[in-house]
């Protein structure tokens, strides 16, 4: 099994750019039927990306989710992906969502982050909030930026769940840590409306002056002029010096992250 999965990698460049991309076609094919898992992930990636041989999206598939039967998970995220952005198949949301089940239940967090958004949105499954609450929950406690502000939303908005706006913003506030600019937005909102936390208009105009470096928008700037014109400047100093804390904070985290978080395949 080992020797024809060694004879494709060999066929290849440091790129990965096929040298012969027929010869390792076939000697990854001779290694996947004999059951290597990353000789099948690499068939799918062949055939996805047509390098040396035409590309098949199906025939693609058809070796991601051998890949992932035999333990490489992220190849039926992949499979999913191209079943929900038409990429080589014929657009199936209901396959993806078939796909991105068999990632997400073993474990691939970007999956249960689609897998939720199409139960919020009844994209091939039956639209339930609770199971988007249950697939969003999952990633966001492995720290998915993504998935907490999804769940904040969920708690705000009062779908698959109870209406909570302190949850909503301490989900906020998790994803906001992680430079997650939707996050930052809303939780400064919640600190500018006292909802959900104490009504605080430095700590609202420090998440504005976070945003607009993440971000850059004129959405931010406008919200942010909008509080210092009723804050003295003792209290612009003090937002300032937070902000400045907070993008620290932020900047750690990232660097510190146990993975990116990266929704693309």
């Amino acid at each position: 099994m080992l020797i024809p999965y060694l004879l494709g990698l060999i066929t290849f460049d440091v790129q990965g750019m096929a040298r012969d991309g027929l010869e390792a076609e076939w000697w990854y094919r001779e290694a996947a039927e004999q059951g290597h898992s990353d000789a099948s992930y690499a068939l799918g990636l062949i055939y996805r990306y047509g390098l040396g041989v035409p590309q098949d999206g199906p025939e693609a598939v058809k070796w991601f989710g051998k890949a992932g039967e035999r333990g490489r998970i992220f190849a039926f995220h992949i499979a999913g992906f191209m079943y929900r952005s038409g990429e080589g198949v014929a657009r199936d949301y209901r396959e993806a969502a078939k796909w991105y089940r068999q990632a997400a239940e073993r474990g691939d967090v970007a999956a249960q982050i689609y897998l939720g958004a199409m139960y919020s949105n009844g994209e091939g499954v039956a639209q339930d909030d609770q199971e988007a609450v249950k697939w969003y929950r999952q990633a966001a406690h492995r720290e998915w930026p993504e998935a907490q502000l999804e769940l904040g939303d969920m708690y705000a908005e009062g779908r698959g769940l109870p209406r909570d706006y302190r949850e909503a913003a301490r989900w906020y506030r998790k994803s906001a840590e992680w430079g997650q600019a939707g996050a930052i937005e809303k939780l400064g909102d919640m600190y500018a409306k006292g909802q959900g936390v104490p009504q605080d208009s430095t700590k609202a105009c420090a998440w504005y002056i976070v945003l607009d470096n993440v971000e850059g928008g004129k959405q931010s700037i406008k919200k942010r002029e909008r509080h210092i014109e009723k804050m003295t400047s003792e209290q612009i100093a003090e937002a300032e010096k937070l902000a400045a804390a907070l993008s620290g904070r932020i900047e750690h985290n990232k660097l510190n992250a146990p993975y990116t978080s990266d929704l693309r395949v």
